[in-house]
């Protein structure tokens, strides 16, 4: 949560600056991790900021609505007492996750610039990655059982990406600016919380592929 009000000031300090123009945009994301067989959608917000008409500092925020696993997992139910037989149970359960990414660079434009007609950009980044993991359990006997949760995939994991980014956008005067893009991240570091996460594409699979449309406001 500090990293997200982190980049939320960024924002707000960028708009009321009063030496440059500043942009808000905002659209819609999709992310496919490669070799995970299903795509993740979400919502992304970001600021902009001009240091001429060819190059701009950016920064943009990510939420990717969670979804389940299609591989059920197994945790371990125990009696509640020592008469109860069998002790244990097996308690098929499908992760969740989600992600939330925070992210900044420079673009560079070419065609007409940041501010007009149509314009191809691209540029690095460097990336913040926030994994939730979370689980839905199948039902069970909780008269007699109490769920291990020692034995979930419950948890967090941490990651920093590198990345290059490219997309079009057309600006039209006083309106505003409609764009598209696409960036490909290599994670480099992955830490998970605990050692009980599900994690078959961490970080084994190292690649991320996200796709954004949305419109941006510039204000002078």
């Amino acid at each position: 949560m500090k990293l997200i009000h982190l980049f939320l000031v960024f924002v707000i300090l960028s708009m009321t600056s009063v030496f440059s123009q500043m942009s808000i945009s905002g659209g819609t994301s999709l992310l496919n991790p490669f070799g995970v067989k299903k795509s993740f959608y979400g919502l992304h917000l970001g600021g902009e900021l001009p240091q001429n008409n060819q190059v701009t500092f950016f920064g943009r925020m990510s939420y990717f609505f969670p979804r389940f696993e299609e591989d059920s997992s197994q945790a371990v139910a125990v009696g509640k007492d020592f008469n109860i037989s069998p002790y244990q149970i097996p308690v098929n359960y499908l992760n969740k996750t989600n992600y939330v990414m925070i992210e900044g660079g420079t673009r560079s434009y070419i065609g007409n610039g940041f501010d007009n007609g149509f314009s191809g950009y691209g540029g690095g980044k460097t990336m913040l990655m926030i994994n939730n993991i979370g689980y839905r359990v199948a039902k069970y006997n909780e008269t007699n059982y109490t769920l291990d949760e020692t034995s979930l995939g419950k948890g967090t994991i941490l990651s920093i990406c590198l990345g290059l980014q490219g997309g079009l956008k057309y600006t039209m005067p006083t309106f505003g600016t409609f764009y598209i893009d696409a960036s490909l991240d290599y994670i480099l570091f992955a830490s998970p919380s605990n050692t009980n996460i599900q994690t078959s594409y961490f970080p084994n699979q190292r690649i991320l592929f996200v796709t954004a449309i949305g419109f941006r406001k510039d204000f002078y």
